[in-house]
């Protein structure tokens, strides 16, 4: 009998046991902390966008737009007439909106940033190389910010071109010009010298802010510029997740020996950033189609 009792006993321990650890009235340990997963990383989606300074189809651009539902969207080329329409149409849908870099003495000088975050802040700095300067725009995103370096490198001078013996001449004219603009923008990033090394009176950026360098590059991948940014660590996104990626043009041009395709257009991030996925959406709005990636900030990125 006595037995059985102590039986009943240590049942009812093991099941009163049971009750505590599964309300939680236990005090949690450090053990208990370690077996949580990891908290996962943020996510959001980028694009580039170069809307060309005479387009006449811009509601074709704010349809592109949408099918990204990209939460930013860096845009080259823009003008007076682009940036009051864009305001208009996409304005509920991106609250938070920069525009800079006119008026200039060229028409495809603009720029903008079309932002579902806070911006945090906004500057432009004219070219120091080449002729369309870059945009620097810092958004908060999960509790960070994050860098925006909207770019245009220069393109090649059409006007230069007679034949393929000038063609030749003009593209390498126009390598000579990206080395120099990328270096500088790349300076101005804060990663290699300060920026008022590279524009007069500017100061330093900080470096250790995630970024991500993106616009109309003018340039395959194995030229100067994009060469230049994987060297310094920078991932060439849509590359990262597409086979062949430069089978999938982000331009073309008509011209009277057919129409010209390249992917010149390109969104690069640091280390901060992983590449989740990353799409062309081609339509008539422009020359250039939009680019759009998934990316997600590293939730250890510093």
């Amino acid at each position: 009998m006595l037995r059985r009792l102590r039986q009943i006993a240590l049942l009812i321990v093991v099941a009163a046991a049971a009750v505590v650890i599964r309300l939680g009235l236990f005090p949690r340990t450090a053990s208990d902390d370690a077996a949580k997963p990891e908290a996962k990383a943020a996510t959001f989606r980028v694009a580039t966008y170069n809307i060309n300074y005479g387009n006449a189809r811009l509601d074709l651009v704010v349809e592109a737009i949408r099918e990204s539902a990209a939460d930013v969207v860096a845009l080259q080329e823009v003008t007076d007439q682009s940036e009051p329409y864009l305001r208009e149409q996409l304005g509920a849908e991106y609250p938070h909106m920069a525009f800079q870099g006119r008026p200039g003495p060229y028409a495809a000088q603009g720029f903008g940033l079309l932002s579902k975050l806070p911006i945090a802040k906004a500057d432009y700095l004219p070219p120091e190389h080449g002729l369309f300067g870059m945009q620097l725009v810092e958004v908060e995103f999960a509790g960070r910010r994050v860098r925006f370096v909207n770019v245009h490198l220069q393109p090649v001078r059409h006007s230069d071109v007679t034949g393929p013996i000038s063609m030749v001449k003009a593209v390498k004219d126009a390598e000579t010009i990206h080395a120099a603009e990328i270096a500088w923008i790349h300076a101005a990033c804060g990663a290699t010298r300060s920026v008022a090394d590279a524009t007069d009176g500017k100061s330093g950026l900080d470096p250790g802010v995630p970024t991500i360098i993106l616009g109309d590059f003018n340039s395959m991948s194995s030229f100067a510029a994009p060469t230049f940014l994987r060297a310094n660590g920078y991932t060439d996104s849509f590359a990262a997740v597409t086979a062949d990626a430069d089978d999938h043009p982000s331009w073309e041009w008509p011209t009277r020996y057919g129409r010209l395709r390249a992917r010149i257009d390109y969104i690069f991030h640091d280390a901060a950033f992983q590449t989740r996925a990353s799409r062309i959406i081609a339509n008539e709005s422009s020359d250039h189609f939009l680019v759009v990636s998934e990316l997600e900030l590293r939730a250890n990125a510093d």
